[in-house]
Parts: structure tokens; C-alpha cells; sequence
């Protein structure tokens, strides 16, 4: 080998390890403190308590503390927000409340009399001391950059202090933490070819280029082949394997769970054949189950065995296209799926995220009938889809043929159709997005590698810098699936299939550790 070659290998050695023992980027986690603060009194009703040092709450006569924060900064949805005000006084029953409040109000004019109105309850506190930090949930009430008006109640008649913001030392704090801006690929390491020492080597590579999440696919097919409850022992141990390393890694697993076991498809008889012979070679996998409860059962399985390990499960692959589900009312089979798998897997672990859609493209129409038609409103707590920008630069803005086949101006039709239905606080999930280095010519999708690179990049930056709604961006794929040259489903890596890196998985890897 030429010692050219060998420094070359011996750096990127050196590179590799550096970013692995770095690690991928955190969110970031902002704390504010009031621009004003007052309280208000029933039994003083045109007094102004501004300019007080103190926050007073109290049922009997009735006073209650405003606060107003100026929430900037973020770029990212609201993982979590926790108020965080200064005991004076001790509270030995029933603590305090939060709620919203109207922010039309000034801390120098604030009385009893012009007081806003309060919302329902968000959190309350029980006993607590004086001289001690008090926390409340205020994750409800805080959704994006802006005015947050905060205030605070009692049920109890005896009076509650806390410090103000004209307390120096102890003046309120709203902390507010970013959910992660998960970034990854996708992997295939449960394939029958698929070896613990190659995907040993993906989970490396994808953590040294500071991905936190990698996607995977899990077949129900597979794992429950020979009838119901008779589960493949190879293959619960492989993806046992798997899972544990991912774990290991500090990497985050979404699971794509989808195809049919023969002996639970709605597969016509004749393509079924009684489940003889190599039924997936005849497309049996692809129909959806006769009974949804079926894909269910499976589903809280997996919760059970794997939950702890897993980020998020993904409903099926792609319903929207006839390559994954068929049949004659697709939506409608997805539909039954999603309704009956939530449940049983948020029962089996409340924690484990359930992802809804997975559609090929912006497939806007499709998610429309799911919600309209269907009613799955409220059975996933996010929404996957896969925006590929087919050969084009994600900048591009020009529509194409159709909106659904534009990474930006479709992600704008899924978001305005998700907020028109009342779910403007649910994230959506790019949980695949592209593009192939397949020979130019070959297929519409094909680029170079040096634009494979530069539009993977731009897949991140607009998520990052446009998009708080959406929570994770998944690239398909981490390492080519082949080596045919023209076949764009070959070359979809930042990998080749050797574990030699494109351009893109070192102008990816600069990307996220920005």
C-alpha cells in the first residue's frame, strides 16, 4: 500500500474516533426571566403591586401573580417547560396552581379590577417550605418563540409568597428545553445477509458523523412467520443484538414495523396457496392483515420486548404506495392498524413514541383522507413522511408537477393540513430522504456525488433553520444496499457498500456538529 494511502487511512482513523468520542450535538435548554410581574388583591381592588419584591397568592380574599416572559431563541420545538419560583412563605396544604393568562395586562397598571382572566389548571404543587425552589410543568402553556403570560393560583385560604423579579437573588425562571433535532439514516441490519460486525461498523460510522438516531426495518413477516405467537427465535435474537448495541451507543432506534405473516394477510387465496412454498416471492407480505388486532397483538409485543430500547415504532412503511400496502381501500387498511396498534403499545410503554403516516413524499390528499375519512387523529404522537426532492436541489422552490414531490413547499402542505386538524402541536418525522449516486442518465433521481453531498446538507440546514415542527431528519440510506451502478435503490448511501465514505457523509458529518 502506498504510504500516501496509508496516512490518508491513518487520519481518517484519527478523525473517526475524534468524532466518535464527541459524539452528536445536544439541544440546547434556555432559561428566562420575567419582563414583568405583579399580583392582584380582592380586598384592595384598585391597588397596584408591581413594584413589589414579593409575588402573593391567596384564595381568601383572592390574590393572584402574573408574570410575563419573552420567550426568543428558540429554533426548535418545546421539549419540555418548567416554571421555577423562589418560596418565602411555607404552604402546608394544597400548594399553588398555574394557568395561562391573557398577556394584556402592564405590571405598573395591574389591579384586582382589570385582571385578566385565567385558564384551567396546567399544573399545581403540593406542601412545599419556605426558602426552597418550587417547579411547576409549564410545558402545555409554552409552544414557540413569543409573549408567555403565566399566572399563579390557589384553592387554599391561607396566603402563599414567592420572590419576584425585583428580587435579585431569587427572581423566577422559566426554563425552557429544546426537543433534539434528531438526525440519522437509515440501516438494515435485521436483513437475513446482515452480519453483527457490519452493523456494528454502520452504528460506528453513523455516531462518528454525530448522528444520534438511525432507522431501521422490522418485519412483522419475519418475526412472527409460522403462525400467531410463534415467534422466529433468529431473529428475536438478532434484532436483541442490534437493539442492545444501538443502546449501547447512546443512539436512538425507530423501528419500522410492517408485511404481513402469510397466515394473518388478506392476500387472495390464490396468491396465498395455503402458505405453501416461498409466499413472499408472490407478494403476500404486501396486503394488509385480515385483523387489524393481529398487527396489534404484534405491535405490543415488540413494545414489551424492545420498548426500553427504542425511540419511536413507525406504523407500516409507505401505505400510500401499493409497493408496501395493497388492497382495495389502502388508507382505510392503514387506518385500522394505527387505531388498533396505539393503544396496546402506549399501555404496554406510555414512553415509547408511536409515528403515524410514513407516506411516500407530501403525500398531502392521502394524509387528508386518513384524518377526514378515517378519524386517526390522536392515535400516533407524531407524523412520518418521506419528502423526497426526487433530483432536485432541496432549495429549489419551483413546483414541480405536483406539491407532494417538493421537500419544501410539501412539508408546508403536511404542516398546514396537520394544524388545520388541530394538531399544530404534533411534530412531523422526515424518516426518509435522499439522493442517489447512481450513473447520471439511469434514472430521474440520479446526481452526482458532489451533489449528493451539497443537497443532503441542505436537507438539514433548512430542517434546522426553518422547521422547529419537525423533529428528525433520516437519510436513506447510511451505506449503499448494492453495487449495481445504475440502480438507483443501490446508491442511495453516503456509504459505498464497502464502508468507503462519499462526499456526503463528510460534508454531513461537518453539518451536524456545527
Amino acid at each position: 500500500m502506498p504510504l500516501v494511502r496509508r496516512a490518508a487511512i491513518a487520519l481518517f482513523a484519527v478523525v473517526l474516533l475524534s468524532a466518535f468520542l464527541a459524539g452528536p450535538a445536544q439541544a440546547a435548554t434556555l432559561t428566562f426571566t420575567p419582563n414583568a410581574d405583579a399580583y392582584s388583591r380582592s380586598d384592595y381592588p384598585d391597588a397596584n403591586y408591581g413594584s413589589q419584591t414579593t409575588l402573593r397568592i391567596d384564595n381568601s380574599p383572592i390574590s393572584r401573580s402574573y408574570l410575563r416572559f419573552n420567550v426568543q431563541g428558540l429554533t426548535r420545538s418545546v421539549r419540555k417547560a418548567t416554571l421555577r419560583v423562589f418560596a418565602q412563605s411555607t404552604a402546608s396544604s394544597s400548594g399553588i396552581e398555574l394557568r395561562s393568562s391573557s398577556s394584556s395586562w402592564g405590571e405598573t397598571t395591574l389591579t384586582y379590577r382589570n385582571a385578566p382572566s385565567v385558564g384551567s389548571s396546567a399544573d399545581r404543587t403540593g406542601a412545599f417550605s419556605a426558602g426552597q425552589w418550587v417547579t411547576l410543568d409549564a410545558t402545555p402553556l409554552v409552544r414557540a418563540n413569543g409573549t408567555v403570560s403565566l399566572a399563579l393560583t390557589t384553592a387554599s385560604s391561607s396566603s402563599r409568597t414567592l420572590a419576584s423579579r425585583e428580587d435579585p437573588a431569587y427572581r423566577p425562571q422559566l426554563i425552557v428545553e429544546e426537543r433534539p433535532h434528531l438526525a440519522g439514516a437509515q440501516l438494515h441490519p435485521l436483513w437475513g445477509d446482515a452480519s453483527v460486525a457490519g452493523f456494528d461498523r454502520e452504528l460506528d460510522m453513523a455516531r462518528a458523523a454525530g448522528m444520534d438516531t438511525v432507522r431501521v426495518d422490522l418485519g412483522w413477516s419475519t418475526l412472527e412467520e409460522r403462525g400467531k405467537g410463534q415467534f422466529s427465535q433468529w431473529y428475536v435474537d438478532k434484532a436483541d443484538t442490534f437493539f442492545q448495541h444501538a443502546k449501547d451507543r447512546g443512539i436512538r432506534v425507530i423501528a419500522t414495523f410492517l408485511s404481513t405473516p402469510c397466515w394473518a394477510s388478506s392476500a387472495p387465496e390464490e396468491l396465498k396457496q395455503g402458505c405453501a412454498g416461498s409466499w413472499w416471492s408472490r407478494g403476500v407480505q404486501t396486503y394488509p392483515p385480515t385483523r387489524p388486532a393481529d398487527y396489534a397483538d404484534a405491535a405490543e409485543w415488540v413494545a414489551r420486548r424492545w420498548g426500553d430500547k427504542l425511540h419511536a415504532i413507525e406504523i407500516w412503511n409507505e401505505p400510500n404506495m401499493s409497493h408496501f400496502l395493497k388492497g382495495p381501500d389502502p388508507a382505510a387498511s392503514y387506518a385500522g392498524m394505527l387505531k388498533a396498534a396505539y393503544p396496546r403499545i402506549k399501555a404496554a410503554r406510555p414512553a415509547l413514541l408511536v409515528l403515524g403516516g410514513a407516506l411516500l413524499y407530501s403525500d398531502g390528499n392521502f394524509l387528508t383522507d386518513l384524518y377526514d375519512r378515517l378519524g386517526i387523529k390522536g392515535s400516533y404522537d407524531g407524523i412520518s413522511y418521506h419528502p423526497y426532492n426526487q433530483g432536485r436541489d432541496p432549495d429549489d422552490v419551483t413546483a414541480p408537477a405536483a406539491t407532494k414531490y417538493s421537500y419544501q413547499l410539501g412539508t408546508k402542505w403536511m404542516r398546514d393540513i396537520m394544524v388545520a386538524h388541530g394538531d399544530s402541536a404534533v411534530d412531523l418525522w422526515i424518516t426518509e430522504v435522499g439522493f442517489p449516486t447512481c450513473t447520471l442518465g439511469a434514472h430521474p433521481w440520479c446526481v452526482t456525488q458532489d451533489k449528493q453531498a451539497e443537497y443532503t446538507v441542505d436537507n438539514y440546514r433548512i430542517a434546522r433553520e426553518r422547521w422547529p415542527f419537525v423533529r428528525a431528519v433520516i437519510t436513506y440510506n447510511l451505506r449503499n444496499k448494492g453495487t449495481a451502478p445504475s440502480y438507483f435503490e443501490d446508491q442511495m448511501g453516503l456509504l459505498w457498500r464497502d464502508f468507503t465514505a462519499k462526499p456526503a457523509y463528510n460534508a454531513l458529518a461537518a453539518e451536524l456538529k456545527r
